[in-house]
């Protein structure tokens, strides 16, 4: 039942002091249960409760290039859902975060390539270099996957809308350095009171459009512990 379902079954028996009585069978403990209405208006507002402040649940993906573990997840912010990657070892606790931060192109962070072979668009960053000492976190752009297939994108790896062959819209209205910079927020918020975060040590590094986007966050949050700036892009 849903939570709209269930809201309104609650005003009619508000409404109409709906009167009857419901009989929950339990066959193999041999006894039942006598609701009244009144018993039921309150069981079932219990349920709504229960529903409307459960937590969303997230299906986390653990994908493996090489000896490279890769987490991938997402998280809410503004009525969408913002992805991102997480690569390291979360088995580790307080280990020092690094957010990179990309440029402006359309691109997914990682593509199908066929036959379980699973690669990654987070040039031109060699992340592989640091995982002995840090996790890495790369958060997607608006409107594009974190995953596609090397025959959603375009020569040069831009995602394209199946359906228009274009470039998504909803990527196109939302690539501003100051709505990217609150996805990213979102996305360490989320994170920073996992055991395996040190809140000590979160590094930004911002590249080209990026580096615009790092430049919003590093002064607003204090979360931010020190900030690499990198060819910014004048119009990113």
């Amino acid at each position: 039942m849903s939570i709209a379902c269930l809201y309104r079954f609650l005003i009619d028996v508000l409404r109409e002091d709906i009167r009857f009585h419901i009989f929950i069978i339990f066959p193999q403990l041999k006894f039942a249960i006598m609701l009244d209405s009144k018993l039921l208006f309150a069981f079932c507002l219990g349920l709504f409760l229960i529903l409307w402040f459960a937590p969303t649940s997230h299906a986390q993906e653990i994908f493996y290039k090489g000896k490279n573990i890769i987490h991938v997840d997402s998280t809410e912010w503004d009525d969408q859902s913002v992805h991102y990657m997480l690569v390291g070892d979360t088995t580790v606790s307080s280990r020092p975060l690094l957010i990179f931060l990309r440029g402006s192109l359309p691109r997914p962070l990682l593509v199908d390539m066929g036959g379980g072979q699973i690669a990654d668009l987070t040039l031109p960053f060699g992340y592989e270099a640091y995982l002995d000492r840090v996790n890495v976190l790369f958060v997607t752009k608006p409107g594009i996957p974190i995953m596609a297939a090397k025959n959603e994108l375009d020569p040069i790896y831009q995602y394209l809308d199946p359906k228009t062959q274009e470039i998504p819209e909803s990527f196109t209205y939302q690539n501003l350095s100051d709505l990217l910079s609150r996805r990213v927020e979102a996305v360490l918020k989320r994170l920073i009171g996992r055991p395996w975060v040190d809140a000590q040590h979160v590094i930004l590094v911002g590249h080209s459009q990026g580096a615009r986007v790092g430049t919003d966050l590093a002064s607003r949050l204090d979360l931010i512990t020190q900030y690499a700036y990198l060819s910014d892009a004048t119009r990113g």
